[in-house]
């Protein structure tokens, strides 16, 4: 059985097929200023780039980043 964490983690991903540009655009860190855009799902940010020319939308990495808000 697979943690629900990792589903939800999908869930937030496979949205990106319909909304690609939901995320917001990246503006710090290795990937600032470059295309990359940011996924915020539950205790994880999703950093992807969306290849327009090949309708793909590219999952860089999955960065674990829990906040104490």
């Amino acid at each position: 059985m697979r943690d629900s964490k990792f589903l939800f983690l999908e869930s937030g991903n496979l949205s990106l097929e319909e909304q690609p540009y939901r995320g917001a655009e990246r503006k710090y860190g290795f990937y600032a200023f470059k295309g990359y855009r940011q996924l915020i799902v539950e205790n994880y940010i999703i950093i992807y780039e969306v290849l327009e020319n090949k309708k793909v939308v590219a999952v860089v990495t999955v960065k674990y980043g829990k906040s104490e808000f």
